[in-house]
């Protein structure tokens, strides 16, 4: 798990304080679950679910590996993924 910002302006650190469940608010970054149920198609990981900790929202989430082999496309949506955005996550390496 890496965070950008790991503590808040006033130096406490960074919790699940968006999170709609107030049993969850105090969870740490690195024990929130951020995507789940994801399934291979053969060609692409389809009917998965990410947690957004920014807005406390769970939105639809498919990945298909990019055309340079080593990132992943993610396209992130609501309802249906036409309906939705493209982020691209890189390989640390």
């Amino acid at each position: 798990v890496w965070v950008s910002k790991p503590t808040n302006p006033d130096g406490t650190p960074r919790t699940d304080e968006k999170n709609p469940d107030p049993k969850l608010r105090t969870r740490k970054p690195e024990e929130i679950v951020m995507v789940w149920n994801l399934q291979f198609d053969g060609e692409e990981w389809v009917k998965g679910t990410i947690y957004d900790p920014f807005s406390g929202g769970k939105f639809g989430v498919k990945f298909k590996l990019a055309k340079n082999g080593s990132d992943m496309i993610a396209r992130y949506y609501k309802g249906v993924p036409a309906m939705g955005m493209n982020a691209t996550w890189k390989r640390v390496k």
